[in-house]
């Protein structure tokens, strides 16, 4: 039986290699081919290692490190131990992976106590690869042996606003099977690391309604690390009816889209809102930085940090 591999544009390839059964665990000298043919991860493969952009599946684990250019300290020792836990959960009977029917969007399920209240946790990437086995399974891991019911979002990377749209809709399906995964909707918090807590900001924000999901309540708690944020949201795909009436700057309801490529000519709705783009150069102000948010430079003008951030090499 042919079994199916993924390049970093998602095409189904056929490989010849044989398949990793179910309770075999890998070490640190497998290869990426083991986890793309593991039978523990049939349906879900290319989301247990950051593959979106090229890579060689005889590459060993040990140099995992490569296939997460924006993180530091990955220790590859730890990351093959967290895929193993995973195979281990599967063997023991448990489902991990729910696929939310939309492209390259699922979650993650490292169950706590039954009845306990979730938590979502968002891995960062910079919106060019979701850093999962860096800092999604690890967290959802140390969570779900406190008792919590962790989740970890897979998301379409490539854009800030169509990650949140997958963040929003993994929410709301928890709460429609809120019975089937045992978990209590009350009081849940989204965790999120740096492109990832600015997606954990804006759904504590603006909720998820805001990010085309069902009316449902906003996350008790949202925990944010290594990123910076602000006040000024990016357009979503519907309008924000209303802010919090203790919002300290209140936000227009109106503003230009952050979060959308760049357009021919310039765009500016709301003297508060950022310019969606410019006329000119690939690289001029108002365009959006990769990780969705448009930062002041120290002229006070709006600049573009996706050209000065090089983009790793895809060779590895």
């Amino acid at each position: 039986m042919a079994l199916s591999t993924f390049n970093s544009c998602g095409e189904n390839t056929t490989s010849s290699s044989t398949p990793t059964t179910g309770t075999k665990h890998l070490t640190t000298s497998s290869k990426i081919r083991d986890v793309l043919n593991h039978t523990a991860f049939d349906g879900f493969p290319q989301y247990i290692l950051p593959l979106e952009w090229e890579y060689d599946e005889t590459m060993p684990l040990s140099q995992v490190a490569r296939l997460l250019p924006y993180h530091n300290y990955v220790d590859a020792g730890r990351c093959v131990g967290y895929i193993n836990q995973m195979i281990d959960s599967v063997a023991a009977g448990r489902k991990i992976y729910y696929d939310l029917g939309r492209k390259d969007a699922g979650l993650f399920f490292f169950r706590g106590r039954p009845g306990a209240p979730f938590a979502v946790i968002c891995p960062g990437g910079g919106f060019s690869y979701v850093g999962s086995i860096h800092e999604g399974f690890p967290h959802a891991l140390a969570l779900s042996r406190m008792g919590y019911n962790a989740f970890v979002i897979q998301y379409q990377v490539g854009s800030a606003l169509a990650a949140c749209e997958d963040l929003a809709a993994g929410i709301e399906y928890i709460f429609r099977h809120s019975k089937e995964l045992q978990v209590d909707t009350a009081g849940y918090s989204v965790w999120g690391s740096s492109a990832g807590a600015r997606m954990a900001a804006y759904i504590g924000s603006y909720g998820i309604e805001a990010f085309g999901a069902a009316r449902l309540p906003r996350p008790c708690t949202v925990v944010m690390a290594y990123t910076g944020t602000t006040n000024t949201p990016a357009k979503t795909r519907q309008p924000i009816r209303s802010w919090e009436a203790t919002t300290a700057s209140p936000i227009p309801t109106r503003c230009a889209d952050a979060l959308k490529p760049c357009k021919a000519s310039a765009s500016l709705q709301s003297s508060t809102c950022i310019p969606t783009c410019a006329t000119g150069s690939d690289c001029v102000s108002g365009q959006v930085p990769r990780d969705g948010l448009t930062e002041p430079s120290a002229s006070g003008r709006e600049t573009d940090k996706r050209c000065d951030r090089p983009r790793p090499s895809k060779n590895i």
